[in-house]
């Protein structure tokens, strides 16, 4: 636990927006900001609780996503989480660690994608990680930002996707919109531009992972919030496959990801049509749940309405 955060936990519950004072308006929120570190260093992670349905072989499964996002520093050389955050090349970073949950018929699956985003500096992700885990077998990849590209590597256990390394262009990348949204949601690409879809998508489809091209645009949402406030509506289509995704996010500070939806076709052994997933935040926590891993701590999940692991 790094030295500089220990005095500040108390592992602090915090379940509505409404008890936090943020500033209005939907402008970024500087990291040097009194306001950014009162929210990002003294509580702690942000833990919010989705109720996810999932488009999986055809139909729709219910389960549920977490979203971790929390501060940290960073080794860019190694593209690592620093062991010490007072390094020289320590900088202060923002994960998402993104979780879901749900079994399709007896067997369950569990999915987790990592992002490193730095506080300052490009808005491409130096560093994105992924996994699947099911009764089947397990899946792998990773990104690792390399000058003007991404190496990438890939591990599964179906033989037409088992091992490989390659490079893509080093553009923006659909993991890196979630936390692009938490740290400067301004600055939000939109237009027609190249992007590499989610290791989540390609691989849940079976499709090669390729920079593909996207028009993308920001909007205010209809929708209101878990506690009431205004949303935005970031909306990405793929130009090729026609997918469709659509972020809903706070318009003002610290710009919670309210929920998503992610509609595109299934393989026609499958049946063929347009299916969507759908999340919807539930629960929000503030915690240092790093040093909440004994069996009396085991309530913080009922308040994160997890009744399952």
């Amino acid at each position: 636990m790094p030295a500089y955060r220990q005095f500040v936990f108390a592992g602090v519950l915090i379940l509505a927006l409404t008890a936090l004072v943020v500033p209005r308006g939907t402008a970024a929120v500087p990291a040097s900001s009194p306001e950014f570190r009162a929210y990002w260093y003294d509580q702690g992670a942000e833990i919010s609780r989705y109720r996810l349905d999932q488009s999986r072989y055809g139909e729709i499964h219910s389960g549920h996503a977490v979203l971790i996002f929390v501060t940290e520093s960073f080794n860019p050389i190694r593209q690592v989480k620093a062991d010490d955050p007072g390094a020289p090349d320590a900088v202060p970073a923002l994960k998402l660690n993104m979780t879901r949950k749900f079994l399709t018929g007896v067997y369950p699956y569990s999915i987790m994608t990592s992002v490193f985003t730095p506080l300052a500096g490009s808005r491409l992700p130096p560093k994105i990680s992924f996994s699947i885990q099911e009764w089947c077998g397990h899946v792998f990849m990773q990104l690792n930002l390399d000058a003007e590209r991404y190496r990438v590597q890939q591990r599964s256990y179906f033989e037409s996707e088992s091992d490989r390394d390659f490079t893509l262009p080093a553009v923006i990348s659909e993991d890196g919109l979630w936390t692009q949204i938490r740290l400067r949601p301004e600055q939000l690409p939109t237009g027609a531009f190249s992007l590499i879809p989610a290791p989540l998508y390609a691989r849940l489809t079976h499709t090669p992972l390729t920079q593909q091209a996207v028009t993308a645009q920001r909007s205010r949402s209809t929708d209101r919030g878990l506690e009431g406030q205004s949303l935005m509506l970031y909306t990405l289509r793929f130009t090729k496959s026609g997918r469709v995704l659509k972020i809903r996010y706070g318009a003002d500070f610290p710009h919670r990801i309210e929920g998503w939806e992610d509609t595109y076709r299934v393989a026609a052994y499958f049946g063929g049509q347009e299916l969507t997933t759908t999340a919807r935040r539930t629960h929000t926590l503030m915690i240092d749940y790093w040093n909440r891993h004994q069996p009396e701590d085991r309530h913080w999940r009922t308040r994160l309405g997890l009744t399952s692991p």
